[in-house]
């Protein structure tokens, strides 16, 4: 009798176990797909109809981007505003472009 209610108790919390185990595998195999799964499920309603009539020059595009904005069209970035020319080389671990020998020395684990 007692082999009989042990036998039953451990098929029953056995099968349970599974049954939690078998879901977490489930659910992580389904998030590991979860960009594509979403992609599927979007995809008529993230369609772009077929554009109607010709298409138009880049430059008219930004002007008529500009006017709704208010703000002036874009232009090519100042001497200034670019730094002088100078940038970060990272490969030499120096700064291109600058006049003085300054290096840029790696840091050392301590």
């Amino acid at each position: 009798m007692v082999r009989k209610t042990v036998f039953w108790i451990h098929l029953i919390v056995g099968v349970a176990a599974g049954l939690v185990v078998a879901m977490m595998s489930l659910t992580g195999a389904l998030l590991t797909y979860e960009r594509q799964i979403l992609a599927w499920s979007d995809r008529d309603q993230l369609a772009i109809p077929n554009a109607v009539g010709e298409r138009q020059p880049l430059a008219d595009l930004v002007a008529a981007a500009a006017a709704q904005r208010s703000v002036p069209a874009p232009t090519a970035p100042s001497k200034a505003a670019r730094g002088c020319g100078r940038s970060l080389r990272p490969s030499k671990a120096g700064i291109v472009g600058s006049t003085s020998a300054t290096r840029i020395a790696p840091r050392r684990a301590q």
